[in-house]
């Protein structure tokens, strides 16, 4: 929704802050387990009830998400409404997110337009099958496996049972916990850090 609904010109800037939330998010749900025993405390795991904590947590956070979307933008996004000729809900959302200097009528005019520009009538089995859409599809696709491959996802799943393994095999002197954490700070950082180069290099 995020991406349909900014302006244009900060879609880039809002990009970086996205993935910067969600490694965030991620960072928070590993030290949850701060409350919890460590894996070889069997007793503990069995009479510990911080569990609840990381279940009702989850539930909480739904529930703030489900009352902001009814309360702060119960509208569609913008994209979403122009595609339905929705002016009306369009407007109403674009003088939530954009600067109340600009004209709403004017950005609507100018989103419309571009909307149809870049409509496309293009179905999944055309972009997977015919000769002028399959080569940049299946290379999108491919781009995005090899990036899961690259690690992140990996080790982030992973990194407790491949830290534990490493302590008992003597190569570390944290805790797998304590290791889980690390990578978590590491990710979060990166993703911190990440509009510098950008701002360098570029995208690509």
């Amino acid at each position: 929704m995020l991406d349909e609904t900014v302006p244009i010109h900060l879609s880039s800037t809002f990009g970086t802050a996205t993935n910067t939330f969600l490694s965030g998010g991620i960072m928070v749900a590993l030290l949850l387990g701060i409350g919890l025993p460590d894996d070889d405390d069997l007793q503990g795991q069995i009479d510990t009830g911080f569990w609840r904590v990381i279940y009702g947590f989850q539930y909480l956070c739904q529930a703030l998400t489900i009352i902001m979307f009814l309360t702060c933008y119960p509208e569609y996004s913008i994209t979403y409404s122009i595609s339905t000729d929705n002016d009306a809900q369009a407007l109403s959302l674009i003088k939530k997110v954009y600067a109340s200097t600009e004209d709403p009528e004017e950005i609507l005019k100018e989103l419309k337009g571009q909307s149809q520009k870049g409509a496309s009538g293009v179905t999944l089995s055309q972009a997977c099958c015919e000769q002028r859409y399959m080569r940049s599809t299946w290379i999108a696709f491919a781009l995005c496996f090899f990036q899961q491959q690259t690690g992140l996802d990996g080790i982030m799943i992973y990194s407790n049972t491949i830290f534990a393994q490493m302590a008992k095999k003597g190569a570390i002197s944290i805790t797998a916990k304590q290791g889980s954490y690390i990578v978590g700070c590491v990710n979060w950082v990166g993703a911190i850090i990440s509009p510098i180069p950008l701002a360098y290099f570029g995208r690509k």
